[in-house]
């Protein structure tokens, strides 16, 4: 009787402990050779970002992204398909923090070839894009080089360098209404305009976003186009936040359009503004009749 109860007690644990499931790895290897091209590895990886099968990511899932022994330049769009959970990030990352980075270590170069961005993520009023990990990638050439809007929560960007964009920002937070974008962390980038650009190139911009959280960055404006309207934070009907050890270097400015400030955040909700140990510089106004304004405008 008792080796039965035992027995049974087994087959009760082994049934939670399916029903549970365990994080999985994923790749993606441009160069994959493998016939089958599944994810489950560096040989059978899937060979684009548009072949990844986003109805397999569960939360707590890793994506890795190989680098080639050098470098490996995708030219397409990562649209982030599939959300983590508040214990269980889904990750998205270069292949030198996988398991097995030999052959996978180099870097991973996002160019959007002028397209609109390098790196989407964006959900519904029914389904947010929510916890989701970000980390290590170069962008480039793109409108934007992360944009995140309508609808997400709780994502983390951490350690791309972004540059070559031309428009809006490096990185731009745009939700649909107020709010919907929620709780999004910007940490240890690498943010570089383009030295002449006839338009914005803000290297962060922030729109109906709320408790946005920035921290350890270097953002450096170049722009000097006449046309040009550039501020290293800019944020516009947002809703708190906490900025702290970035760098923020504005060279200087030459344009009626006005700009060139390290910070000019308007944050019109409840939530705290919280702004300290930053270096901000901002190098002047070339333009005739501009006026100086001030390295850390809140509105």
């Amino acid at each position: 009787m008792r080796t039965i109860k035992l027995a049974s007690y087994f087959v009760i644990f082994f049934l939670i402990l399916s029903t549970l499931g365990f994080p999985s790895n994923w790749y993606v290897n441009k160069n994959a050779t493998g016939g089958i091209y599944n994810g489950l590895s560096w040989e059978t990886a899937w060979r684009s970002f548009s072949a990844i099968n986003w109805s397999s990511i569960n939360p707590g899932d890793v994506i890795y992204i190989s680098g080639g022994t050098d470098s490996l330049v995708f030219n397409e769009t990562l649209t982030v398909g599939a959300n983590g959970s508040s214990n269980n990030y889904l990750r998205i990352m270069p292949g030198k923090f996988s398991p097995s980075p030999s052959g996978h270590n180099g870097r991973v170069i996002i160019d959007a070839n002028g397209g609109d961005r390098n790196i989407y993520v964006a959900g519904s009023s029914g389904n947010p894009r929510r916890y989701v990990y970000i980390k290590g990638f170069e962008c480039r050439n793109g409108i934007r080089g992360v944009f995140l809007e309508n609808y997400a929560k709780c994502i983390i960007i951490d350690s791309l360098y972004i540059y070559g964009f031309y428009g809006q920002a490096g990185v731009r937070l745009d939700a649909s209404y107020e709010y919907t974008i929620d709780s999004i962390t910007i940490k240890n980038c690498r943010i570089i305009t383009p030295n002449y650009y006839n338009g914005q190139t803000d290297g962060i911009y922030v729109q109906r976003s709320q408790r946005t959280l920035i921290h350890n960055n270097y953002i450096r404006i170049r722009n000097q186009d006449e046309t040009a309207h550039v501020d290293a934070i800019q944020a516009h009907l947002s809703n708190g936040f906490i900025i702290y050890n970035n760098i923020l270097i504005s060279d200087s400015v030459n344009s009626p359009e006005g700009g060139g400030m390290p910070i000019i955040l308007g944050s019109e909700g409840n939530n705290p503004v919280i702004i300290y140990n930053n270096f901000m510089y901002m190098g002047g106004i070339w333009y005739p009749s501009g006026n100086y304004s001030t390295t850390c405008n809140l509105r």
